[in-house]
């Protein structure tokens, strides 16, 4: 964590950056260790929510504004963090003003993470009409791009969850149940196994000539499924702080002709996007490499969306792998590189893995095998 704090303030420095204001989220746990709250359908606020907070100094003091709600029962074990409590019973706004006076937060050229509160952005612009707010827009998480060698362990065991797990559903699929029977024991598995969230919603999208799938509506279904239908799995899990994303297509019974084919195609072409991720490249040459390698074995049409993004404590990070984004690959970047075949919005064959980039090709954090995985 010190190391991560260390970067983050020299990148301030240059910038002349005095002050950054932090939102509570993954660059407050990535700077000082602050852990976030899984997300919830509704908000769960407390008196002086909306000012809960971190503030980074450029010398690197972190110090975190919350509620007394959330000071008392979410403990904050940081020697780098200083508490400020928000108590209850009094004006937050008056509370406020004596912590940032508190501190020396009066003065000087400060960031402002693009995810805090807005309202709390322009009570301050309020009080303190002699601070230059400026945008802090993308400047931690382009520090966060490149993965340390402690970030990729972290990042190859939250891998080895990932994997373990789809092995262990694999073995329990059998005619007669739904994609949402898939899902609830997939995601129990992770949790398991130590994943301490969910990445994103968990994904299992089947289709068959019975029960078609429709790309554009992939909430989990609860008929039975049958031999012949095909299932692509999309799902993704946290563990101590960093996200996995990983995908895999499932058949229920031998698989016909055509799904064959197009599974080695998605095979083929994430092999060509993996060995392009090299610090020589960019970010566009990834998917132009991964789209060749479609259009090769004949599916360059079916191939409709990016190839991949940036992947650590947020589940999709910049850069982009599209055909766009002209960033310029570093050695420890990851990324997921994810090419598929979807069929008249319907039928959808895919494979994805998170690789991290080398010094003259990518490398696979996963060691599940690529093969189609017929049941």
């Amino acid at each position: 964590m010190r190391e991560q704090l260390t970067k983050v303030c020299e990148r301030l420095a240059a910038a002349n950056i005095d002050w950054f204001i932090l939102a509570p989220g993954t660059n407050l746990e990535y700077v000082a260790g602050i852990k976030r709250r899984p997300p919830t359908y509704s908000r769960v606020d407390h008196h002086g929510s909306w000012a809960e907070m971190g503030l980074l100094k450029v010398s690197g003091e972190v110090f975190y504004i919350a509620p007394r709600m959330i000071a008392d029962f979410e403990a904050v074990n940081q020697d780098n963090v200083v508490m400020k409590r928000i108590e209850e019973g009094k004006p937050v706004e008056t509370q406020l003003v004596q912590i940032l006076k508190g501190i020396g937060f009066r003065s000087g050229r400060i960031a402002v993470e693009d995810q805090f509160w807005a309202h709390a952005l322009l009570w301050l612009k309020e009080i303190l009409p002699e601070i230059a707010f400026i945008s802090g827009f993308g400047l931690i998480e382009e520090v966060r791009r490149i993965k340390s060698a402690s970030e990729l362990v972290l990042m190859r065991e939250a891998t080895a969850i990932t994997d373990s797990s789809f092995a262990e559903v694999v073995k329990g699929i059998e005619p007669g149940m739904s994609e949402w029977d898939i899902a609830t024991e997939l995601e129990l598995i992770l949790k398991r196994k130590g994943a301490e969230a969910l990445s994103f919603a968990t994904n299992v999208y089947s289709h068959s000539d019975a029960h078609p799938g429709d790309i554009r509506h992939r909430e989990l279904r609860y008929f039975p499924l049958q031999r012949g239908t095909t299932i692509a799995f999309d799902f993704g899990c946290v563990y101590q702080g960093y996200c996995t994303d990983f995908g895999r297509t499932v058949s229920i019974g031998e698989p016909d002709k055509t799904v064959c084919a197009y599974h080695k195609a998605i095979v083929h072409a994430q092999r060509c996007g993996i060995e392009a991720l090299r610090p020589t490249a960019r970010a566009k040459d990834i998917h132009q490499a991964v789209y060749e390698g479609m259009e090769e074995a004949g599916f360059g049409q079916y191939f409709v969306h990016r190839t991949g993004h940036g992947v650590g404590m947020d589940v999709h990070e910049a850069p982009l792998l599209d055909e766009l984004d002209d960033t310029p690959l570093e050695e420890g970047m990851t990324f997921t590189v994810e090419p598929s075949v979807i069929v008249n919005g319907g039928l959808w064959v895919r494979i994805e893995d998170i690789a991290v980039v080398g010094e003259k090709e990518g490398v696979p954090l996963s060691c599940y095998s690529s093969e189609l995985v017929v049941i």
